[in-house]
């Protein structure tokens, strides 16, 4: 089973390139049903390991609206959504001669990526699903002889005119569109941010990875059933 120092590894890793997609789906792995009930497997995990799971486990939860997640990648938008994709640092051992003698050991300076981010976009489809829901249009229920907006249509048309239908029209829920033009904003700057990660492919894993299947949900469920008779 997992060891410790595996599973810190990976969240220290996870945590300093913000890469909350992956620590999200290593989680919702082992919470899986098929894993979890792996009771004897579970048995032989140490308390240590178990304990930093659930501190894990608490920190992806979709408890509050994954209040947790949600807050550090907000933390992670507002830090690096606005800053330079790239800084510029000085090698170390270089540029430690002054005056005329520069010139033989320059500073060394590189452009290095910054503020690499991969979010969790779990969350951006809940917050979408959630406000798709919300009516686009809410009808109107302002009163012909109602107070101030009668008399703003008053200035506006004649006495003898029949108010009531240009009343009665539909009001536009500018709430849900500017909820979903603020999720669509924030999904961009992630997409940026995920851009600035200093790191090379490797075609040959690349290409590793996208030929390896699946397993099928019914025999995941079948070897967990297996693994513990």
């Amino acid at each position: 089973m997992f060891h410790y120092f595996d599973i810190h590894l990976i969240y220290v890793k996870c945590r300093n390139y913000s890469n909350f997609a992956t620590l999200v789906q290593i989680l919702l792995g082992l919470q899986s049903p098929s894993v979890s009930r792996l009771r004897k497997t579970w048995s032989r995990v140490g308390t240590l390991e178990l304990k930093f799971l659930d501190e894990l486990s608490a920190f992806t939860s979709p408890i509050k609206n994954w209040k947790h997640i949600r807050d550090n990648m907000t933390t992670v938008a507002e830090e690096y959504g606005m800053s330079p994709t790239e800084i510029q640092i000085e090698m170390p051992g270089t540029g430690t001669l002054r005056g005329i003698q520069d010139w033989v050991n320059p500073k060394a300076k590189i452009k290095i990526p910054f503020g690499g981010c991969i979010p969790f976009l779990g969350i951006f489809l809940s917050d979408l699903v959630f406000n798709s829901e919300l009516p686009s249009y809410i009808e109107s229920k302002v009163k012909q002889e109602q107070g101030e907006l009668t008399r703003i249509y008053n200035i506006h048309a004649s006495q003898t005119d029949d108010l009531s239908s240009v009343q009665s029209q539909p009001l536009v829920n500018f709430h849900k569109h500017r909820t979903t033009a603020t999720v669509i904003k924030r999904v961009l700057i992630f997409q940026n941010l995920a851009r600035r990660y200093p790191f090379k492919p490797k075609t040959d894993l690349h290409e590793y990875c996208d030929k390896l299947n699946s397993l099928d949900p019914d025999l995941v469920r079948k070897l967990s059933h297996y693994i513990e008779e």
